[in-house]
Formats: structure tokens, C-alpha cells, sequence
């Protein structure tokens, strides 16, 4: 069920950026969207795929990060403060510009990885 999208450099997310990523969960052919209401949704972005959970890069979920927007449209929308990523944390000091961290979207309740991929970074010239 899972649809792979790639977040690249060319996306403009920046290390340190306070910014919210509108996502839309679809079937396999990545057009039909998948109504998502009252889904409990999970975020993770993980130095590596074998990472443990509890080892994640940043880490979100209903109502502490996550947003459903529009849920028979299949929509959310995942919220990052500057400090996932600015460096600042224990966590965020391991994130570095250019290199692609695995990510996924997970619906909990019935184990099902929804949205998954890599995301990179650009440095910024300004981190805080």
C-alpha cells in the first residue's frame, strides 16, 4: 500500500526551518486518495532503516505534529518546528544538509506504512 516520495534538495526544506508539509496518502497508482479520517498516523525519520524506533531522527503523531486536514481526501499535514532540525538537540545535531534520511508515515492501528522515502536537507546560513 505504501507510495514512495523522495524529498530532495530541490524541495527547499532547510535545516533549522519552521514548516509544515501538506502530504496526501493514495493507493498504489499514487492518484486515488485513501480516506484517512480518524486514522492514528505515526511519522518517523531515522538515520538509517535498521534504526530503532525510539532512536528516531523526529518523531510525530496525531496531535503532536500531525494534522489530518481533509480526511476523506486522504489529506494531512506534518508540522516542523526549528527544532527538529536545528541542531540544537542531541537528535537535530545528527541531521546534517545533503544526506537522504529514511522516512515513513505508518498508520498504527493495523501496522501499515503509508507514505515512505527518503527526505534531504539543505544547509542553511542560518540555523536558529
Amino acid at each position: 500500500m505504501a507510495v514512495r516520495r523522495n524529498i530532495t534538495a530541490s524541495d527547499k526544506f532547510y535545516l533549522g526551518e519552521v514548516k509544515q508539509v501538506p502530504v496526501q496518502v493514495t493507493a498504489t497508482d499514487g492518484t486515488t486518495p485513501i480516506n484517512i479520517t480518524g486514522w492514528p498516523l505515526r511519522f518517523l525519520m531515522k538515520e538509517d532503516d535498521d534504526g530503532d524506533d525510539d532512536d528516531a531522527l523526529i518523531h510525530k503523531t496525531i496531535d503532536s505534529g500531525i494534522v489530518i486536514t481533509d480526511g476523506p481526501g486522504g489529506e494531512c499535514r506534518i508540522d516542523f518546528d526549528a527544532a527538529d532540525t536545528d541542531g540544537e538537540s542531541e537528535a537535530s545535531a545528527r541531521i546534517i544538509a545533503g544526506f537522504p534520511y529514511p522516512y515513513s508515515l505508518k498508520r498504527t492501528d493495523v501496522d501499515t506504512i503509508l507514505v515512505d522515502g527518503t527526505w534531504e536537507f539543505r544547509a542553511s546560513t542560518q540555523r536558529r
